[in-house]
């Protein structure tokens, strides 16, 4: 599984290829060349607009090559070292996205499927509460 790191591509388009390996995880891009931007303070859709030239000051391309069993840390080290994006993985939780960083030596595989556990629960939950 790759994904291509090129000044031209929009954030969004970075973390719709990421999501397709793992759907139940998800990309938060700080940055903002010379400025830090903390992802919450701006909307996800001017972010998703913005070329991942715009967010880092080190422009090399290339391509990352994500394992299922690369650790969360592993993943953000590469985006930052390699390619100077600073990212975090969120991890989902129903309609919520939770903060890997206590579990970040986890596996890419792991996160997603936890996501994937945590959300069918919480899905269940949400369902029956609806019959009542």
């Amino acid at each position: 599984m790759k994904i291509s790191i090129r000044d031209d591509k929009k954030i969004g388009e970075l973390g719709e290829e990421f999501n397709q390996f793992f759907p139940f995880l998800k990309l938060d891009f700080y940055g903002g060349g010379s400025e830090f931007i903390p992802a919450y303070s701006v909307k996800t859709s001017q972010v998703n607009e913005k070329t991942v030239g715009e967010f880092r000051k080190l422009h090399t391309e290339g391509e990352i090559i994500l394992f299922p069993e690369m650790s969360v840390s592993d993943l953000e080290t590469i985006f930052s070292e390699s390619f100077g994006l600073s990212v975090h993985v969120l991890r989902r939780a129903g309609n919520s996205w939770l903060e890997t960083s206590h579990s970040d030596s986890w596996s890419l595989e792991e996160q997603n499927r936890q996501g994937m556990v945590i959300s069918d629960h919480l899905n269940k939950q949400e369902s029956e509460r609806k019959k009542f």
